[in-house]
């Protein structure tokens, strides 16, 4: 009987902890999304307060550091978002900032751009689809952040990281056909190298070298190098994407290409399209010390740009 009263005893405490656990995380979350909702409304001094109360709650909240850097960048508060953002990486080394898909009118809107392209492509609409990114790539229409819209069409394609291995592949697969159906197509091509660049990713994951399997950097490096030869393919088109840089970008990170080269892509990329965000970030990603970067290096390269 006591060792009974002794089990019992234990579970209560077990299930406790647990209870506070995920108690704890749903309330992280609760303050990201009112942050969320009082930054769209104009609230900036109240949304960083939630943003600090998420972040107290859940310290490797990755998404609550974006949110809050980008809160502060709003603020005025430079150097604070640039380390909200420099440790939102350092807790996930290949996080890419994404709309904050918990504000109502921008998650309708990023909802539907994933929708329509998928359902596009599923249908084999390939006219419908590449008139949807046309549309998007013309107008260069943004979320508050500086995010194109444009990434959601691109971004849409790809599965989710819990979906199976046959999905991908079916996925790679009726992008590869559609690359085949219009081989003029930029957009087919960045779609291809996209989700190719992602799956490579899902290979590896976001976590530290020493945590990467060698199955898993093997299917990275031969992920990575298939991008590579559609982006290459790619650059020979007549009509050209700002979101190919974004992905080249991505691809020269995982295949870490020395200094010179990814300057070089980096210059290129700003020529074409100065105002396209995401490559400064995957700038300031590559130049982080646990990839090819020394201790600040990113911010005093990115700050004199």
């Amino acid at each position: 009987m006591k060792l009974v009263i002794k089990i019992l005893a234990v579970l209560v405490v077990i299930l406790s902890a647990a209870a506070l656990y995920f108690w704890l995380q749903r309330d992280a979350t609760y303050y990201y999304q009112r942050a969320s909702a009082k930054i769209t409304k104009g609230d900036v001094t109240g949304g960083l307060a939630d943003y600090d109360h998420a972040i107290k709650l859940k310290p490797d909240y990755a998404e609550a550091f974006i949110g809050r850097g980008s809160a502060k960048y709003r603020n005025g508060d430079w150097e604070g978002a640039l380390a909200d953002y420099d440790h939102a990486t350092r807790i996930k080394p290949d996080l890419i900032p994404t709309p904050d898909l918990t504000r109502n009118s921008e998650e309708t809107i990023t909802n539907e751009i994933a929708r329509q392209a998928l359902a596009s492509l599923e249908t084999k609409d390939y006219s419908k689809l590449e008139d949807q990114a046309a549309k998007l790539r013309s107008s260069k229409e943004r979320y508050a952040d500086g995010v194109w819209m444009l990434a959601n069409v691109y971004d849409g394609l790809v599965p989710s990281n819990l979906a199976s291995e046959s999905d991908w592949d079916a996925r790679i697969q009726a992008i590869g056909k559609w690359t085949v159906a219009r081989p003029e197509s930029i957009t087919a091509r960045v779609a291809y190298a996209n989700i190719l660049v992602e799956y490579a990713w899902k290979a590896r994951g976001a976590g530290k070298t020493d945590t990467v399997t060698r199955e898993g950097s093997q299917l990275f490096g031969q992920r990575l190098i298939e991008a590579g030869r559609v982006l290459n393919d790619a650059e020979a088109l007549k009509e050209q994407c700002p979101l190919y840089w974004r992905v080249l970008l991505r691809d020269a990170l995982g295949l870490q290409v020395d200094k010179l080269r990814f300057d070089t892509n980096f210059d290129d990329a700003t020529k074409a399209e100065p105002d396209c965000e995401s490559y400064y970030y995957r700038r300031a990603i590559y130049l982080l010390p646990q990839w090819n970067g020394s201790n600040g290096e990113w911010h005093s390269d990115l700050t004199a740009r």
